[in-house]
C-alpha cells in the first residue's frame, strides 16, 4: 500500500518543480529585451533564470530536505517581494530608479508560479496537514496551476 505522505510529498514537490521551470521559462524569454534595456537588469533575469531552474532540479534529485525546502521558498518569495516593489514603487537604483514599471502579463504569471512554488512547499517544511485540509490544498493547487497553464498558453498565442 502506497504512503499517503509520500503520495503528498511527491505531488507537492512535482508542483514546485512544475511552477519553477515554469517561471525559469518565462524569465529566459523576457531576459534579452530587460539587457537590451539595462545589462544589470538583463543580468538579474539571467541568475534568477539559473537559480529557478538549478532548484527544480535539486528537488528532482533531493527526495527530501527541510533546508532546500527553506531556500526554494526564500528564493521564491524574495523575486516576489522584488516584484511587488517593482510594480509599486519601482527599483531604488538603475535607469528608471523608483519609477513603477508595467504590470504585464508574463510577469504576473511568473509571480503567480513563485507564490505558487513557495505555497506547495510549505507543508514539506511543516509536514502532516489533516488529511481532509491536505486534498483541498492539493485539490485547489492543481486547479491553480491548470490555470496559470492555460493563462500562460494564451499569452503565448
Amino acid at each position: 500500500m502506497t504512503d499517503p505522505v509520500s503520495t503528498w510529498s511527491s505531488i507537492l514537490r512535482a508542483t514546485a518543480i512544475s511552477a519553477l521551470l515554469g517561471a525559469a521559462a518565462i524569465h529566459a524569454s523576457v531576459m534579452q529585451e530587460h539587457y537590451e534595456e539595462w545589462a544589470v537588469a538583463g543580468s538579474f533575469f539571467l541568475v534568477i533564470q539559473i537559480l529557478e531552474t538549478g532548484l527544480a532540479l535539486a528537488l528532482v534529485v533531493v527526495a527530501s530536505s527541510r533546508w532546500l525546502f527553506l531556500a526554494t521558498i526564500a528564493i521564491s518569495l524574495g523575486t516576489v517581494a522584488i516584484w511587488m516593489e517593482s510594480r509599486i514603487v519601482g527599483v531604488p537604483f538603475g535607469p528608471q530608479a523608483w519609477v513603477p514599471e508595467a504590470v504585464g502579463r508574463p510577469d504576473v504569471i511568473s509571480t503567480a508560479f513563485e507564490a505558487l512554488t513557495a505555497v506547495v512547499l510549505l507543508p514539506l517544511v511543516f509536514p502532516r496537514p489533516g488529511r481532509v485540509i491536505g486534498a483541498a490544498f492539493v485539490a485547489a493547487l492543481a486547479i491553480g496551476t491548470m490555470a496559470l497553464i492555460a493563462l500562460a498558453v494564451q499569452s503565448a498565442g
